[in-house]
């Protein structure tokens, strides 16, 4: 069935509009009345037949019609409608939404799909109307007839066709509302909302389709629509670091980890957001990187919002923030307690809130976090709430709290502690909110209802909602105000609101709607990053390789462990005489795995875990691949050899940890292979080290560099060292360059193909299986805040002496030695004895032992 132009011709309307005509129709120059003008001339000369069809706004929406019309392919915007638009399921006028209509009905909807009926908008002129069927969110003829008891007496005796049909004919033009959000005084409000987008390998496809349904529901209200996120918009993992990548930089502007996610977010039209705890995660440095410009690189094209976040004295942050309550978009790149959009004319106030566990899940660095007492929710109101008060003394009425509280039942909890809010868009659990109308993907299930119901503090409602993560799902609340800014509960609609799954059948059903251009070219350049750096392997590891900021530049982790071993694997192939490894942790950029399951306000509720998988690329889970390498070794400095004397072996690891502190986290410090050592940071710097030894593959001491703070043994002796190229020319401030006869050698190796390598031969069947401890476990690396000195402790007297000299050129011994005895608590001569033994006959004074020692009595020797 086919709709017919007498279907849709009103002579009423046409004759009103047309006063030329309706001249010659009075003349009688046309027998067959306005519709006879209309078929042989008002169809050619672009005259609307009705209000049903709007010629402008026809054109307006649809572009290529404008440009068809334009170069004479069709006389009319009417007539390319009427021979190909009906069936392209284009709307005629704003008074009608073809994605709306078969959204809302789905029994139409299967009518379309199995050829019944051609479109949306012939089964409304033919039967809708008539069964009162709402034709566009602009239009709710059950409200009409209930507000308007003479048209539902007039429908009811015939004496007009339908409620649409009055409205459009004599209402509108009457004043009378159309049933929707039109409330005297009142306001209609679209909100979309997401949060928890956490880009995984599967958001190469879902973001794509998330655009298509938000820009598919955007439509439907054009005018009155915001679009906001609560938060956790990112998370370390393939997709977020492949945006590092140089291929990204057309695309990007600018490459660097996290900035594709960001750049979706601005093509998809997010207007504000709260911060969440996983944007924390690469501390604020990385934050930082992410909101503001970089060259070409724009930023965000919204601010970020939190009202319980100090970033006062954060270096990296403070600069970013702006006076609250200004307009949103004014303010793109930048950091505030609230912001302010205007809807169609009305002002909303945007609030954002964080989980004040954040300090315990993330790395919010200098970042302060209100309140202390991560439980106490009426302290947490007590921070949010004059934030409110600032917009409400500014005569703003409706108010959106974006709340990244972790845990549901929090933010339901927080709602009756709160006045003036309105909605609470919540964040971080991770809970699906459905009703029943709305269809969740395959394997998903409803974690409560779309939306919850609370009372606020002073009586008034407050509408909850939530959706889960991903890019899985858009949320949607459509809502009427009234003129005090209170939700007006009774329009919330379940056919209409709820949770709009990503998929494809979501993408359809939303009305098929073209993505975003940017969000296409932005995550086909992620996808080839990702599948060609993702799956190729080198080795497999079991534990999550620790390369945090705040782990690698303070202490020693299973990654700085595992990459310096790597190096100095490297470094044996090239000279067999290095036995020690020392890089910077600063060069290490990245940990190799992913963080999940922070859906909960316990802070231990978050895993780390080993890399995931990536079936796109052939990458199993534990796998560790190019991509992950070069994300965490984001510099590639080449290995150089130097060989170090025992003092200047000192001096490098004091001039490591020299600018460490409680709260710093100096780029400089080592991560080291073949050696130990402890540091005591309440000693001044350059006077740390307590303790240094030079240990084998199996972690036994072969040396001892440095004890009790003094440097122990001949001060010339010399070690042959790898590190970085980087460090061996002096970055970080490292005396490399100081330091004469070093007899480098630069090896041509990269420390990415160093740890690919070293994967590959020793991990590739087996996993590594050693995973990051705290600093009070920390062995290799010993921070005497945190734990006792072991470095040297359980190495005997005899072990120790065996490795130094033992006698001054004038056969005394030597004051290192003596030392090494004092703490001999065992039978010294015993272990001066074992230990001569021990040195090589050559290197015996043997003049010493045949008089000196067979003289001595143990009093002598202490």
């Amino acid at each position: 069935m086919v709709l017919q132009i007498s279907s849709i011709f009103d002579s009423r309307f046409y004759l009103a509009q047309n006063q030329d005509v309706a001249v010659a129709v009075a003349r009688g120059d046309f027998a067959g009345g306005a519709l006879e003008h209309f078929l042989r001339f008002g169809r050619f000369e672009n005259r609307d037949p009705s209000s049903f069809f709007n010629s402008n706004f026809y054109l307006q929406r649809h572009p290529d019609v404008q440009q068809a019309v334009n170069a004479g392919f069709f006389p009319s915007a009417f007539e390319h409608f009427f021979i190909f638009g009906q069936f392209e399921g284009r709307d005629p006028s704003n008074l009608f939404n073809s994605n709306f209509y078969l959204q809302r009905h789905s029994d139409v909807q299967q009518a379309v799909n199995t050829g019944t009926i051609k479109n949306a908008f012939f089964h409304f002129i033919e039967y809708g109307q008539f069964e009162k069927r709402q034709p566009s969110p602009e239009f709710n003829p059950s409200i009409y007839l209930q507000q308007n008891s003479d048209v539902q007496t007039a429908v009811t005796s015939g004496t007009i066709a339908s409620a649409f049909q009055h409205f459009v004919q004599y209402g509108r033009f009457e004043g009378r509302p159309g049933g929707v959000g039109t409330v005297p005084g009142g306001f209609l409000l679209q909100l979309l909302h997401a949060s928890d987008f956490e880009g995984g390998v599967a958001a190469l496809d879902d973001a794509p389709r998330m655009s298509s349904v938000v820009n598919g529901l955007r439509s439907q209200f054009p005018n009155n629509t915001l679009f906001l996120s609560s938060g956790d918009n990112y998370i370390p993992g393939p997709f977020f670091a492949a945006s590092s990548d140089p291929a990204l930089r057309t695309v990007l502007g600018r490459e660097d980890i996290g900035r594709g996610d960001i750049i979706i977010l601005n093509a998809m039209g997010v207007q504000a957001s709260a911060f969440g705890n996983h944007e924390f995660d690469q501390g604020t440095r990385q934050v930082r990187t992410l909101i503001a410009s970089d060259r070409d690189y724009p930023g965000t094209n919204f601010p970020y919002l939190s009202a319980n976040l100090n970033f006062a004295i954060d270096a990296n942050l403070r600069d970013l923030v702006v006076p609250d309550n200004q307009k949103a978009n004014t303010i793109p790149k930048s950091i505030a307690k609230s912001t302010v959009i205007t809807v169609n004319g009305e002002k909303v106030g945007i609030v954002g809130a964080t989980t004040p566990t954040l300090p315990n899940i993330s790395s919010p660095g200098d970042v302060g976090v209100l309140p202390k007492n991560s439980q106490d929710l009426d302290a947490l109101a007590a921070t949010i709430q004059p934030s409110v008060d600032v917009l409400t003394g500014q005569g703003i009425n409706k108010i959106i709290l974006l709340a990244h509280l972790q845990q549901l039942d929090l933010e339901i909890n927080l709602a009756s502690r709160l006045r003036n809010v309105d909605i609470i868009v919540a964040g971080g659990s991770h809970t699906l909110l459905s009703d029943a109308s709305d269809r969740l993907r395959i394997g998903d299930t409803s974690g409560g209802n779309y939306p919850i119901l609370i009372t606020s503090i002073t009586g008034e409602p407050v509408v909850v909602v939530n959706t889960t993560s991903n890019y899985k799902y858009v949320g949607r609340l459509v809502t009427e105000f009234d003129s005090q800014g209170r939700v007006l509960t009774q329009t919330l609609n379940p056919e209409i609101n709820g949770a709009y799954a990503t998929d494809e059948q979501g993408v359809i059903s939303t009305g098929n709607a073209n993505p975003n251009p940017k969000i296409i070219e932005v995550t086909q350049a992620l996808r080839n990053v990702i599948n060609s750096k993702d799956g190729e392997t080198f080795g497999r590891t079991n534990v999550y390789l620790n390369g945090e900021r705040n782990s690698v530049r303070t202490e020693e982790t299973n990654l700085g462990n595992l990459t310096s071993d790597a190096n100095l694997a490297a470094a044996k192939n090239v000279d067999p005489s290095v036995v020690i490894s020392i890089k910077n942790g600063g060069g290490i950029r990245e940990a190799i795995g992913a963080v999940i399951g922070a859906g909960g306000n316990d802070p231990n509720a978050g895993q780390k875990i080993p890399p995931l998988a990536n079936p796109s690329a052939g990458k199993e889970a534990g796998e560790i691949s190019r991509l992950d390498i070069e994300n965490s070794l984001r510099f590639n400095n080449q290995l150089t050899l130097l060989t170090l004397t025992a003092q200047q072996l000192q001096q490098v690891i004091e001039h490591g940890v020299a600018d460490s502190a409680p709260g710093r986290t100096p780029g400089r410090f080592p991560q080291v292979g073949g050696i130990a050592f402890s540091f005591d940071l309440n000693r001044p710097a350059g006077n740390r080290v307590v303790s240094l030894a030079i240990e084998d593959a199996n972690g036994n001491t072969t040396d001892v560099v440095v004890q009790n703070g003094q440097l122990v043994g001949d001060p010339n002796r010399t070690f042959r060292t790898v590190t970085l190229n980087f460090l061996a020319t002096g970055g970080d401030g490292y005396p490399f360059p100081n330091f004469p006869a070093t007899n480098p050698v630069e090896t041509g190796i990269g420390e990415q193909t160093a740890l690919a390598n070293y994967l590959t031969q020793r991990f590739a069947n087996t996993p590594f299986n050693v995973a990051d401890v705290g600093v009070t476990q920390d062995t290799r690396i010993q921070n005497l805040a945190a734990r006792n000195d072991t470095v040297i402790s359980g190495t005997t007297a005899a072990e120790s002496l065996s490795s130094m000299q033992l006698f001054n050129d004038d056969f005394v011994m030597t004051d290192s030695a003596m030392k090494i005895l004092e703490q001999s608590f065992a039978d010294p001569l015993s272990g001066i004895l074992s230990s001569v033994s021990e040195v090589p006959i050559s290197n015996q004074p043997e003049l010493v032992l045949n008089s000196n020692l067979s003289n001595m009595s143990e009093n002598n020797l202490f």
